[in-house]
């Protein structure tokens, strides 16, 4: 895949991979939106990525995945390339940290790590059908395969995660040939 004149959406764009990422992307000539829930890393990756565009958003929220959806078409005109980069991990002391406390927590990592991704996702297919040359690549982390200690609820979502893509990718191919699952980087990709 050519990568440059695209339409870009990297969610948790604006720190760490991410931002590398909208950085890399925006120097080959794509036009590109970036978005975080936090709207002071959005600020200073505005600043620092002059022409980059920024949309706040909570992908564990449906709402907003709604909302980030109608941006990408307002400001960007379309898709033809979605990174799911945003990702969470929380840290407990299970024998410190109340039970409500760390259910929450378990919450706000399955809610952006696995269904905030499937959900936006599946809203952003449609848009990225409309190009010739589309793609979608979901950034994971060594947690799926190698997690830490604690907390549990980590590695399960992520391993999820990297299942569902494939599964995605197949049930989008019977569709139409535009996907296909690549199991050894994880990640899908369009055949067009």
């Amino acid at each position: 895949m050519i990568v440059s004149g695209h339409k870009v959406l990297v969610t948790g764009g604006s720190m760490g991979i991410g931002f590398a990422l909208a950085e890399a992307l925006s120097q080959r000539q794509n036009r590109i939106l970036i978005a975080a829930r936090r709207s002071e890393h959005l600020a200073e990756a505005a600043r620092r990525l002059p022409g980059v565009l920024t949309a706040q958003c909570d992908i564990a929220e449906q709402a907003d995945l709604r909302r980030l959806v109608e941006t990408v078409m307002e400001k960007l005109g379309g898709l033809s390339l979605l990174v799911n980069n945003a990702g969470v991990h929380c840290n407990h002391d299970f024998a410190a940290t109340p039970p409500e406390t760390i259910l929450r927590h378990v919450d706000r990592e399955i809610g952006t790590n696995l269904t905030g991704l499937v959900r936006l996702t599946a809203l952003c297919v449609p848009l990225l059908l409309r190009e010739a040359t589309s793609a979608v690549v979901n950034i994971s982390s060594l947690l799926a395969i190698a997690p830490k200690r604690a907390p549990p609820s980590t590695a399960p979502p992520r391993r999820r995660c990297a299942h569902s893509r494939r599964h995605f990718a197949i049930r989008s191919r019977i569709r139409g040939p535009r996907f296909a699952s690549s199991t050894s980087c994880r990640q899908w990709w369009t055949l067009r």
